[in-house]
């Protein structure tokens, strides 16, 4: 029986998750659904900041919190833009793995892609991933 709101499982072959991840409070269980929802074969398009920028790195070594999002959250009384976690290009391809994805592509956000194509893990200070579901 399927409990109410709940969407039925392995009905979706795409399903995009644009900025929220980060806002939640456990991602593990944001990629059970993903799974439990998406057919064998389905893809996943996934946003999240990434902590191991160089501005993020940058902010560091300067004794600053890095911001991954709206440059006003202090006077907003956010924290950094209401994200919860922060992530590596590493660790998320590690945890959506321990849930049948793997990572087929990254894609830069914002501009000079061309040059964050390079080196990604450094460069992209935010990262839209493309998931397919194996398993």
């Amino acid at each position: 029986m399927q409990e109410k709101g709940m969407r039925p499982a392995q009905r979706f072959h795409m399903k995009s998750h644009a900025r929220s991840l980060a806002a939640n409070q456990n991602v593990a269980i944001s990629f059970r659904e993903l799974a439990r929802i998406l057919k064998i074969g389905g893809h996943a398009f996934v946003n999240l900041p990434n902590i191991a920028s160089i501005r993020c790195r940058l902010s560091l070594l300067a004794g600053k919190m890095p911001i991954t999002s709206s440059r006003d959250w202090f006077e907003k009384r956010e924290w950094d833009g209401n994200h919860l976690h922060y992530f590596t290009i590493a660790d998320v391809t590690r945890l959506a793995s321990l849930f049948g994805f793997h990572l087929e592509a990254i894609h830069p956000v914002g501009r000079l892609r061309l040059l964050k194509k390079l080196r990604p893990a450094l460069l992209c200070h935010e990262i839209s991933y493309v998931f397919l579901r194996t398993a």
